[in-house]
């Protein structure tokens, strides 16, 4: 039986993944569908993972 602290838990994470799903939706259909495109996807990450590796230094 799930607690009541773990069923708060698993709700946050569920509220989480659908906020995160609505925005990139709202982001693909403000660039008329080329956000998902794989390599629209790879471009993305890449400049995530400079990112992240400009900021460590």
């Amino acid at each position: 039986m799930i607690g009541l602290g773990a069923r708060g838990y698993i709700w946050r994470i569920a509220g989480a993944v659908a906020i995160l799903g609505i925005f990139i939706a709202i982001v693909n259909h403000a660039a008329h569908g080329a956000f998902l495109e794989p390599s629209n996807v790879v471009r993305v990450l890449r400049q995530i993972t400079y990112n992240c590796i400009l900021g460590l230094g």
